[in-house]
């Protein structure tokens, strides 16, 4: 295993800042997930641990060592293509021998460490087929095992289940899970899909336009995420964002917080600013929100009226899309229930206060929490 570590890396591809100023530590044994929108720098930062890319500025440290100027065959690195990248014309067992085909590595010893490979990801009934023979998911495992058998300090995994149905996703991404157990490697797998993320992290790194913005235990990143861009990353639905003015300020920080549209007030105490800008972004999650008389209100909650927008059925669930132009939000219900709204019309909703994040106006995290709050009724919305 080996410790990696990544030092004031910047990778331009023309005017395009791929990489700013990246700084990074995974440790001995580490998974860390990488994690990210299309674009945000995530296999530029692959490839320059690689030797694939190398970079403008920067260090790429393995164990110590910075390997910048090694060749990728130097650097004891594996990878996993999000394409596979098998040779269709060997067997399975072949595509998972040529590393140690190519380091010269003896033949019984070969035959022993595919063997065991294969029969720890399960293909070992494989081993006599060709790539064309075999379903995607068992290519997949195929690539893996490949990079598995090298015994690498590092194994870098770009993507790998990208390609696969949403069925084989969910079956692959609880099969990585048990066997990230196994492989004891220290280990950067990169993914846009936060479910990914979120189940296979020991550490998580959430990278946007070429920058860290986020790292983290993935509780931690989920709940309180550092900025409005990454707390549009999770979720299904994502929060929803709405501007928000700040009406008064009391001596205590306690603010009023007015969102005009729907005429929702409700009381926050929004700790030390850097700026006194007069309007906040107020990030609500889902699960905040609730049909009036559909589940039970929490003790510091608002209840407020905004127009059905779009109604999207899931099967089990259904997607609510409520507000317009100037300010919305989704949030889920059951499917009868969905059937049952009007587009267009207004309904009553109710807002889990203890559940919102506010975010300043360049869009970073404020301390601030909702502050317990006592039966007032504000014109057109009511805290409870």
């Amino acid at each position: 295993m080996g410790q990696l570590v990544l030092r004031n890396v910047s990778v331009n591809y023309g005017s395009v800042r791929a990489l700013q100023n990246v700084n990074l530590t995974v440790n001995d044994g580490d998974f860390l997930v990488v994690f990210g929108p299309s674009g945000a720098g995530k296999t530029t930062m692959l490839n320059v641990v690689a030797g694939v890319k190398r970079p403008q500025a920067g260090q790429v440290l393995i164990n110590g060592q910075d390997v910048i100027t090694w060749e990728p065959w130097q650097r004891d690195v594996a990878m996993v293509f999000e394409n596979y990248a098998l040779y269709p014309h060997k067997t399975v067992f072949d595509n998972i021998a040529s590393p140690l085909i190519r380091r010269g590595v003896g033949g019984g010893t070969i035959r022993d460490k595919v063997r065991e490979t294969a029969a720890m990801l399960g293909i070992d009934h494989l081993l006599d087929r060709s790539p064309a023979q075999i379903s995607n998911g068992q290519k997949q495992r195929v690539a893996i095992g490949r990079a598995i058998v090298r015994d690498s300090q590092v194994l870098l995994m770009d993507e790998p289940l990208a390609h696969l149905d949403a069925k084989l996703r969910n079956e692959m991404r609880t099969e990585f899970i048990a066997m990230k157990r196994q492989i004891k490697r220290t280990v950067v797998y990169v993914t846009h899909d936060y479910r990914e993320a979120m189940a296979l992290a020991d550490h998580l790194v959430v990278l946007r336009n070429g920058i860290i913005e986020q790292e983290g235990q993935p509780a931690m990143v989920y709940s309180t995420p550092a900025s409005v861009g990454v707390a549009q990353l999770f979720g299904s639905p994502p929060r929803s964002l709405v501007t928000a003015d700040i009406e008064a300020l009391g001596e205590d920080g306690v603010a009023v917080i007015h969102v005009r549209p729907w005429n929702l007030k409700f009381k926050a105490w929004l700790g030390p600013r850097e700026n006194d800008e007069e309007q906040i972004v107020v990030a609500m999650p889902s699960a905040s929100v609730t049909l009036a008389g559909n589940g039970s209100s929490s003790a510091n909650s608002a209840r407020f009226r905004a127009p059905v927008a779009l109604v999207e059925q899931q099967g089990s669930y259904a997607i609510v899309t409520v507000g317009d132009s100037h300010a919305e939000f989704q949030f889920r219900c059951q499917p009868d229930v969905a059937d049952g709204l009007v587009l267009g019309k207004d309904i009553e909703l109710v807002l889990d206060l203890g559940q919102v994040l506010f975010y300043d106006g360049l869009g970073q995290l404020l301390v601030g929490h909702p502050k317990q709050v006592d039966s007032t009724r504000w014109e057109g919305a009511t805290v409870q």
